[in-house]
């Protein structure tokens, strides 16, 4: 019986192949023909003993080629736009947040790392940039991807908020790099308005936080009226409200006021 196992054994494969970012795993056996006049010999006590261990073997087989087979890069989702341009060809890698990476060019072959696994697929780029890509590969484990060009061509990278922008200047190109898309330069100046008006605004409070407001109240009493004056050392708004005999004057800065002077000499038409 031992014998048969290994010789069992011996005749199993396992294959590996790739799909994308799929690996997918496989299980062949040999020669069956060798197998099957082994089993000619058998017993039915013996059938069962053989039997029952592959059948728990094909079993995990099966199931572990599923868990592989649903095994993908398991990284940052990217999507990618490609295309050709007039004298360039432009890859554009959309992230929901930006990595860090770093690039290089050796000759003809450009290497984008990643510092954190990324699920990316570049099957389609090749048809789409088909007259300056030759050969493009993600790594298995999702941190780089390779592009081997048609030719020595010159490459820009810019980044543009979660957006890298990958340039592939043609032999041909002459002068500064292409632009960036105008709805990306838009974006881009809104976006560094509102940062400036967000930091404008926070400065404004530092300032008025650090500023000191001062105040004193001079009582003026004439025949007819009497007359309080709040006399601040820099500009306030303020807001009155009567409520039937009562006033109340709110200011738009806080203030610590003096009015022990004014209780000790009330105006007589002032109660309180």
């Amino acid at each position: 019986m031992g014998e048969f196992k290994t010789l069992l054994t011996s005749r199993i494969s396992l294959s590996k192949s790739q799909k994308g970012s799929e690996l997918f795993y496989g299980y062949t056996f040999g020669d069956l023909s060798l197998l099957l006049a082994r089993f000619s010999s058998f017993s039915s006590i013996q059938m069962k003993r053989v039997i029952s261990p592959i059948i728990r073997s094909l079993i995990f087989c099966v199931c572990l080629s599923l868990s592989f087979s649903s095994v993908s890069a398991a990284g940052l989702k990217v999507q990618t736009d490609a295309s050709e341009k007039r004298g360039f060809a432009r890859l554009v890698l959309n992230f929901d947040r930006l990595p860090g990476y770093e690039s290089s060019v050796d000759d003809t072959i450009l290497v984008f790392k990643f510092k954190e696994s990324v699920d990316l697929n570049l099957d389609d780029l090749i048809r789409k940039m088909p007259n300056y890509i030759s050969v493009a590969r993600v790594d298995p484990d999702g941190h780089a991807f390779r592009l081997a060009f048609s030719d020595s061509f010159k490459v820009n990278i810019m980044e543009a908020g979660t957006q890298v922008f990958i340039d592939i200047l043609g032999r041909k190109w002459k002068g500064m790099p292409p632009n960036l898309p105008q709805d990306v330069l838009r974006a881009i100046a809104k976006r560094a308005a509102e940062i400036e008006a967000a930091n404008q605004a926070r400065l404004l409070q530092k300032k008025k936080a650090k500023e000191v407001f001062t105040a004193r109240i001079r009582v003026g009493a004439l025949p007819t009226f009497t007359r309080l004056v709040f006399d601040w050392n820099k500009f306030v708004t303020s807001k009155m409200e009567r409520k039937g005999d009562s006033v109340q004057l709110t200011f738009g800065e806080p203030v610590k006021l003096d009015v022990g002077r004014v209780k000790h000499d009330l105006p007589k038409n002032l109660l309180n």
